[in-house]
């Protein structure tokens, strides 16, 4: 007996009733996607052209972020430009709350139950204020590589676990110093470039047309920290050098839509 597969047109009002937040989270990141759309795409047709003859197409999806878990272990240092010596400074355990994040996906299948997973994800989000160090909201674009593997389901979700890579090129904040009294100015911080990795599982449900509903959590550790380094001049003050790094790690759970040709 077949099993009943749900109308995707039936979906999507559940989605929005169960996470309102949908309507709110995609303008932002509007012009991110519409940026990275039509790469997505231009891979997607290379790579159905080189398919061999019988072998699952690629698929192609979106992803939104419906909660996040993040910590961070930050440090501010302030540092004399000209002799290099620490002026003083000190390591801090903070949180991150996520705003906003999207992505756009492509999957190509490799052989049996395994496939590749690339994709680039718009991210949105605060990093808790740090003493002498207010932050504002940030914004980041991360490229994901991944491998899945799905599991057997004669009914009902398939499960998938994958392991991934990801790369953040930058980060940047706005920010204001602010050590007391009347010396508060404002920062534009410029992280450099950093690695992470994680694992994630999660469940997928196939729809009609091939559509394909996911949901899914992650864990993230950096490779690295997103470091920043700005001179900052305070009124009577000589200049200084103030030095920033951010090591964020945690949970990141999503909904998505993919679809093959």
């Amino acid at each position: 007996m077949g099993v009943a597969v749900p109308r995707i047109s039936a979906v999507f009002p559940r989605i929005s009733a169960v996470f309102p937040r949908i309507s709110a989270v995609i303008p932002p990141l509007r012009a991110v996607v519409r940026r990275i759309r039509s790469v997505g795409l231009i891979g997607l047709v290379a790579a159905c052209a080189a398919l061999p003859e019988g072998q699952e197409a690629p698929r192609v999806g979106l992803l939104l972020d419906v909660a996040e878990s993040i910590s961070a272990r930050s440090s501010l240092e302030l540092v004399d430009p000209a002799s290099g010596a620490s002026l003083g400074g000190g390591s801090f355990e903070s949180a991150i709350e996520g705003r906003a994040g999207l992505g756009l996906v492509m999957e190509v299948p490799v052989g049996g139950a395994w496939s590749l997973r690339s994709g680039v994800l718009a991210k949105r989000f605060r990093p808790q204020d740090i003493p002498g160090l207010a932050f504002e909201e940030a914004e980041q674009l991360e490229g994901l590589l991944a491998a899945r593997v799905r599991g057997r389901s004669r009914e009902g979700p398939q499960p998938w676990a994958e392991m991934r890579l990801g790369w953040v090129p930058e980060t940047r904040s706005r920010s204001t110093f602010d050590p007391g009294g009347a010396l508060a100015t404002e920062l534009d911080l410029r992280g450099d470039a950093y690695a992470k990795a994680g694992v994630a599982a999660g469940l997928e449900w196939p729809l009609q047309n091939r559509w394909r509903l996911e949901v899914g959590s992650g864990y993230d550790i950096p490779l690295g920290s997103a470091d920043a380094e700005t001179q900052l001049a305070l009124a009577g003050l000589p200049p200084v050098v103030t030095r920033t790094t951010i090591e964020p790690r945690g949970w990141t759970f999503w909904i998505g839509l993919t679809w093959s040709p």
